[in-house]
């Protein structure tokens, strides 16, 4: 019989008397799929099982046909209570559709049919979290293309067409392709004949020692939305080797948030209506400076963004961008350029702000900074514009936690597209 990380899932639900296991789920992003929402768990587990099949037996209609796989947390309980539970656990669950799934720092327990003890061996309740994180990833990452975990039947495109100036005819609608324009430029192409609307994904940062380049973050995403998507790689990157993250600020003789023009030709070539910057992290920062150079007709969705590289607490990344781009061996550009690394610079020297939802959240401890310093500048330019030079701001705030990279995480791709979708329409 396949173990439960082989076989395929529609749903989760917790039974846990702290976090630990709401940390998971946040961690591997099945937070959607958590049927559980609003259940609380005692410390007795064999109680809390009882309570757990009367909650899903009030959602039965809700998840009818539907696969769901039960995670018991168990650190640091007894043998026998673990026992208890799963003897219990055999004798009330439904076998075929409902499966049990114990994780203990215990052994000592064996299976059975309908229950699985997952020894995780730990020292701390954190490692044993990093570990039951571990086994869900494996989880996902055996379910099939199609599946409810994992939606998205998109293979990455084979097609590549490449073009030192761009014609109408590069441009293919319905098909999933590999634009380059002048080598370095390269986008990832999915436009869709039935949408008018333009979503224009940007690049978070990527370790340049497991990414090669082109990198296209969250390519697969076009399936999911109604709208044409194009995905930019940052042609920053290639400036040097060594580069994690580009912004999209250029070099000293090219400001690329600047370069717009094959974007605004497959917008003027086609009669796009819309367009709709969207990224996260470094992604988010070059969502930002993209719709504000952009002008009228674009505006921006951005989570976690960095604001001003210039105050950004991973100073390596930002001294080893700046002696890239502009050759200052500093954290600090000279005036003349900070608009190319602070969007609020940008505000003001193009004397427009786009409209922009700004998605924050409020575990990032490290980004708070970001934020306050975009909302009191926001409010600063804004009194000194006309108000038709300045778009609608909305901050989302939400709360999500990663046991290794901490409150630094972006929505869920569900949750994201849901945003997109909100804002877009």
């Amino acid at each position: 019989m396949e173990g439960f990380k082989e076989q395929v899932w529609d749903v989760f639900a917790r039974v846990d008397s702290s976090d630990c296991l709401f940390k998971v789920f946040q961690t591997v992003n099945i937070e959607s799929f958590d049927i559980s929402k609003g259940f609380a768990a005692s410390t007795d587990i064999v109680q809390s099982l009882a309570k757990i099949s009367d909650f899903i037996a009030n959602k039965r209609f809700e998840i009818k046909g539907k696969r769901l796989l039960i995670l018991l947390n168990a650190y640091d309980c007894d043998i026998s209570e673990i026992k208890k539970a799963a003897d219990w656990a055999n004798d009330n669950i439904s076998r075929g559709l409902y499966h049990l799934v114990i994780f203990t720092n215990n052994a000592g327990v064996g299976n059975n049919l309908k229950v699985t003890v997952q020894h995780v061996p730990c020292a701390t309740e954190l490692e044993f979290a990093k570990k039951v994180s571990r086994h869900m990833e494996i989880l996902l990452s055996n379910q099939p293309k199609g599946s409810t975990l994992k939606p998205s039947k998109a293979a990455y495109p084979k097609r590549t067409v490449s073009t030192d100036d761009l014609k109408k005819s590069d441009i293919k609608f319905d098909e999933n392709y590999i634009l380059n324009v002048n080598t370095n430029f390269q986008m990832f192409m999915s436009l869709k004949s039935k949408s008018r609307k333009l979503v224009v994904m940007g690049q978070d940062a990527i370790n340049r020692n497991n990414i090669d380049l082109p990198a296209f973050f969250r390519w697969s995403w076009a399936a999911d939305l109604p709208y044409s998507v194009i995905v930019l790689n940052d042609p920053t990157l290639y400036l040097s080797d060594t580069l994690n993250g580009g912004w999209f600020v250029g070099n000293n003789a090219e400001d690329y948030a600047q370069i717009q023009a094959d974007i605004r030709k497959i917008v003027d070539w086609f009669a796009l209506t819309d367009v709709n910057f969207f990224g996260a992290s470094a992604g988010g920062f070059s969502s930002i400076m993209l719709a504000t150079c952009y002008g009228k007709g674009a505006q921006a969705i951005v989570d976690i963004p960095q604001i001003d590289l210039q105050t950004y607490h991973a100073r390596n990344e930002v001294l080893n961008l700046f002696n890239a781009a502009f050759n200052i061996n500093d954290t600090v550009v000279p005036e003349d350029i900070r608009y190319r690394v602070d969007v609020t610079k940008r505000f003001e020297k193009y004397g427009f702000i786009p409209k922009i939802k700004y998605m924050h959240n409020v575990k990032d401890s490290s980004h708070i900074s970001q934020l306050n310093y975009f909302i009191n500048r926001w409010s600063e330019i804004t009194h000194t514009l006309d108000q038709n030079q300045v778009g609608e701001l909305t901050i989302h705030t939400y709360a999500k936690w990663h046991l290794t990279k901490g409150g630094h995480v972006p929505l869920s791709r569900q949750d994201s597209i849901e945003q997109i979708i909100s804002f877009v329409d």
